[in-house]
């Protein structure tokens, strides 16, 4: 396939061609000018680019881009590599976030059966009082 423009990359990714252009600029996406000046965009380059955008800022992804910008990347086995260990760290991420809610949970019940209790035990002082003042 054929270099993208600006335009042609905005309608493929969704983005406006600002953000496009924004994230050439940042050296979150590569291109390179043609003869006329105009920014040319790999297609894989792309694609490559909305997937790690996809994953978020993890470390691994972090890594990976600054190794794509530094052209440190041999090709598309090595990208698949890295976002594949990318979504490995994700899914432990979840699985951390999984059971610090459970835990989280399992306290917020005990907290809860300590306050029945308490409240329990508080109204049937309060209701030993008024019967014994009748």
């Amino acid at each position: 396939m054929e270099a993208l423009t600006v335009t042609q990359a905005a309608r493929m990714s969704g983005l406006s061609s600002a953000t496009i252009k924004r994230k050439i600029q940042a050296g979150e996406l590569k291109a390179k000018q043609n003869s006329s000046g105009w920014n040319q965009i790999d297609p894989d380059d792309l694609k490559i680019f909305l997937a790690t955008a996809q994953l978020g800022k993890s470390q691994t992804v972090q890594q990976s881009q600054k190794r794509m910008r530094a052209g440190a990347m041999s090709g598309t086995g090595e990208v698949v590599a890295i976002l594949k260990q990318a979504l490995s760290d994700e899914k432990e991420r979840v699985k951390d976030l999984e059971r610090e809610v459970k835990e989280l949970r399992t306290e917020n019940r005990k907290l809860e059966a300590e306050t029945r209790a308490s409240l329990t035990g508080g109204v049937t002082k309060a209701l030993s009082r008024w019967i014994r003042t009748k």
